[in-house]
């Protein structure tokens, strides 16, 4: 016995505290295990939440106001490395339609990981992400399956939100394009109201774009050209010249293409059509028709006074056919001791001349005439052509009647103190 305890007790007492160090000990193994897999899991965790902002971080890019392509590529490189396990090493590069955008610690990389960007199903580049320091294998190289799976992730993201971006400033581009084309576009939907159209259009039918928002595309129309609504279901690209009405009531020539704007499922969800006035073409066809029958000879020249156009009566008066005059020198009409030698800054400021004179037939006969000529030119002011109006007057006026002595003046006037630079030959 030792201090009035048998030997048997303290051996029992003993074993009983062996025992709960084992337990304790058990449990300190169980609650270290514990300990690490809740390190793990918030490790984890961590992880997974630097791997979300970086997407977020990412998609966020595309709501800053007029951000390029460039400017998003550049904050995708920032956010790439905040991601991954170890952010102090990491670097990224994205290589973009051959120019390339790199984190600022970017050089070549012990280890890296690279995926392909597709735009439009088209490989337009790679983003790369690597380690500048050695570390031990994981899973692609010392890259785990998660980084990997946010590489790609990454990668799909940043060729959305360039899809995304080019969709949006090639509608830009083209709504700029439509804005400002001569021809009028308008879209409906399919009760026909009015969806868009451009300030061509409205201004073609005497109204301001606002006002014809909603309203029933119809009031173009003059009733009896109105299709009923399942003819136009048909349209595709269907082209015609018709009738349009303005605001103010007034009717003007109008040709039309039509086509139908349909949905992903192939279903019709509104129509499109552009508007071509017709109201200067149609004068202009009147006017040649008008010049192409009346019984006095128009005929226009270039600025070196080729013919580019003679009507048959000026022809026919002249004894040729039109086909034979068009870039002859109209001089061919005078006879040669009765070419008019006037300065450029002289004939540029014809306005209404009008004289009598004599010209010259294909056969050699001589006739008077009275001519009538003026300066065609365009917007900017520019002499661009002449034209000029030419009457037989052979039935009331003998050559020997017309003044030619002005004329003979003109020659010798020219040749005594004009520069022959000047001359228009």
């Amino acid at each position: 016995m030792i201090g009035g305890i048998s030997k048997k007790k303290l051996l029992e007492e003993l074993e009983k505290k062996n025992k709960r160090i084992k337990e304790l000990e058990i449990m300190e193994s169980k609650y270290q295990q514990t300990r690490g897999n809740l390190l793990q899991i918030a490790r984890n965790l961590n992880q997974r939440v630097s791997e979300v902002k970086c997407l977020y971080n990412i998609t966020s890019l595309v709501e800053k106001p007029n951000i390029t392509i460039e400017e998003i590529i550049k904050g995708t490189i920032e956010q790439i490395p905040k991601a991954w396990q170890f952010p102090e090493i990491t670097c990224a590069k994205v290589t973009w339609r051959e120019k390339e955008f790199q984190t600022e610690n970017y050089h070549k990389p012990a280890s890296f990981l690279k995926s392909d960007m597709k735009v439009y199903g088209e490989s337009v580049g790679t983003i790369e992400v690597g380690y500048l320091e050695k570390k031990p294998d994981i899973f692609e190289g010392p890259f785990t399956k998660d980084e990997r799976e946010l590489l790609n992730s990454v990668t799909k993201q940043l060729c959305r939100i360039i899809e995304q971006k080019q969709s949006e400033d090639g509608l830009i581009r083209l709504k700029k394009a439509i804005e400002t084309m001569r021809l009028g576009v308008t879209i409906t939907d399919q009760e026909r109201n009015i969806v868009y159209s451009n300030p061509a259009d409205a201004k073609m039918h005497g109204y301001d774009v606002n006002e014809l928002i909603g309203k029933d595309v119809r009031i173009f129309s003059p009733k009896e050209y109105i299709s009923p609504i399942d003819e136009i279901d048909k349209w595709k690209g269907m082209t015609r010249e018709s009738v349009n009405v303005r605001k103010d009531g007034s009717s003007f020539p109008v040709r039309l293409i039509s086509d139908v704007v349909k949905n992903n499922e192939g279903e019709t969800v509104g129509f499109v059509t552009i508007s071509e006035d017709l109201t200067e073409r149609m004068s202009a066809e009147h006017a040649k028709k008008a010049f192409e029958t009346m019984r006095l000879g128009v005929t226009l020249t270039d600025t070196d006074r080729r013919i580019i156009y003679t009507n048959p009566a000026d022809a026919h008066m002249h004894g040729y056919e039109v086909n034979e005059l068009i870039g002859k020198d109209v001089r061919i009409f005078s006879p040669p001791d009765l070419h008019k030698y006037t300065t450029k800054s002289e004939i540029t400021k014809w306005k209404g001349k009008v004289r009598e004179s004599i010209n010259l037939r294909k056969d050699g006969s001589l006739f008077a005439v009275r001519l009538i000529t003026d300066v065609v030119k365009n917007i900017r002011g520019d002499t661009i052509a002449f034209v000029t109006i030419s009457e037989d007057i052979s039935d009331r006026v003998t050559i020997h009647e017309v003044d030619t002595e002005n004329e003979s003046k003109k020659k010798i006037n020219f040749e005594e103190g004009v520069n022959p630079q000047e001359k228009i030959v």
